[in-house]
């Protein structure tokens, strides 16, 4: 399946490229660069100091362990191939490089699902560049001991193209090849980095605004947004499996470790009501904040004021299922907002951190794209909007 999967991306990367001007090809990779030059600077931070533990240069450490134990067994065999090449700064630098081409890989993979929301390729390339510098993409990249978390971004994209092709098999779910190898890319996504692998969440969101037109009840068998939710449901049940054989297996019968609250997933025992109070008055203003990361509440009035703005022309359109519309697009915002931060709404502890909103963020920014798009096209500015733009 590895094979194939990496000869599909193959084969989408040929297609994106075939589809760009040389120039703009070249747009996106040296904006990335642009936006995270500082990396070339030798530093270490917080926990890069773990690289030069005594144990440094050996595959196996012990903080590795800790790792595996909260249920990131992906992200600790990363980090042990990280360990073997990292001796000095410049070695930090060559992982930070590392994990930044893997950002402009996603930052690919993910310009045909823009086009399905934007009218131009130029614009794909625009959002694309906004939507991998915000603050969660930048902890990634200039945080050394979060290198690996890229690749769970990159796998949760794979599982959401390959969602799209669910319905193309008119076979049952068990016997689709799409179907599972969905579960499993974002099962693997998963044992990264969970708060890495709910971009998977964003762009199903996208799947969700292509098919809001259609009745997803009566035309199931052919919705792409509703295979692609069953699988990854289905993942979750099988990650909370993988969780409960670490339990077993390593927790109580073999290494019987402590592991802090606020980092531990084998407990989810959590105050609903506190828990939602605590998201919106702090990962979700952060999320509307986008790149300042000093939030305040006049960036997060702005964003609620456009989509506002937005709902109240759409409600002049004579479509005579514009209310219909309008609630299913308001309890699939909120639905899709939780999920995208679902590792953090299930944790005991609260978890304020941007590295945490590599689902939120990019949703957040893709309904303020959507938004202004629809804004300034329904006023006959679109032509400005191409100009800002």
């Amino acid at each position: 399946m590895k094979i194939t999967n990496w000869i599909s991306l193959n084969k989408l990367l040929i297609k994106i490229k075939n589809k760009l001007s040389p120039l703009s090809f070249l747009i996106l990779p040296s904006a990335l660069f642009l936006a995270y030059f500082p990396i070339l600077t030798p530093y270490i931070y917080h926990d890069d100091y773990f690289f030069f533990w005594p144990r440094s240069g050996k595959f196996w450490h012990e903080l590795h362990q800790f790792w595996f134990l909260i249920g990131r067994p992906g992200c600790a065999f990363l980090l042990s191939l990280y360990n073997l090449i990292i001796k000095d700064l410049q070695g930090l630098i060559l992982i930070r490089l590392l994990a930044l081409a893997q950002v402009i890989l996603a930052a690919y993979i993910c310009l045909p699902w823009f086009d399905k929301i934007t009218e131009k390729r130029s614009s794909s390339l625009l959002l694309s560049i906004m939507v991998f510098t915000l603050p969660p993409f930048l902890v990634y990249v200039s945080w050394a001991i979060c290198s690996s978390y890229p690749m769970a971004v990159l796998i949760s994209i794979l599982a959401a193209n390959a969602s799209i092709k669910i319905p193309r098999l008119d076979l049952s779910i068990l016997r689709n090849r799409y179907f599972w190898r969905t579960v499993f890319l974002f099962l693997i996504a998963n044992l990264i980095y969970p708060s890495a692998a709910v971009f998977y969440w964003s762009l199903i969101f996208i799947l969700f605004i292509k098919e809001i037109n259609g009745d997803l009840l009566t035309n199931w068998k052919k919705s792409s947004f509703l295979f692609a939710c069953i699988a990854g449901f289905f993942s979750y049940v099988l990650y909370a499996l993988v969780l409960k054989i670490i339990y077993w297996t390593a927790i109580i019968n073999t290494w019987n470790a402590f592991l802090p609250v606020e980092y531990n997933p084998h407990v989810l025992q959590f105050n609903p009501i506190q828990k939602f109070k605590w998201f919106f008055n702090e990962p979700l203003i952060a999320a509307m904040n986008f790149w300042h990361i000093f939030p305040n509440l006049f960036i997060p009035i702005l964003f609620l004021t456009i989509l506002l703005v937005a709902t109240l022309i759409y409600l002049k359109n004579k479509d005579a299922m514009r209310w219909r519309k309008i609630c299913k697009s308001f309890i699939a915002v909120a639905v899709f907002s939780v999920l995208s931060f679902f590792p953090n709404m299930v944790a005991p502890s609260d978890m304020p951190f941007y590295r945490c909103l590599t689902g939120l963020s990019p949703l957040i920014m893709l309904l303020a794209f959507i938004a202004l798009q629809y804004i300034f096209n329904m006023t006959g500015l679109k032509k400005f909007f191409s100009v800002i733009l």
